[in-house]
């Protein structure tokens, strides 16, 4: 969970194994509260959840859903 605030931008990291596989990844989804860049930099624009699927561009096959929650205190 974050909390929200104006010009929230969360860097999400990820690992691929094996160590020699490409690190690039793909993220896949559709939202009106947040947008990822190519480098996983989410900026979030509104509160809400955010579901998305990250994939190893090296085996599309390979992916795994995340889910981040915005709230306001």
């Amino acid at each position: 969970r974050l909390i929200w605030q104006e010009g929230l931008q969360y860097q999400l990291e990820w690992r691929v194994y094996p160590d020699n596989a490409s690190q690039k990844a793909q993220f896949i989804y559709t939202s009106e509260i947040a947008s990822i860049d190519e480098n996983g930099l989410v900026t979030f624009t509104k509160r809400g959840t955010l579901t998305f699927h990250i994939a190893c561009e090296e085996f599309g096959t390979v992916r795994q859903k995340v889910r981040i929650v915005v709230i306001k205190i």
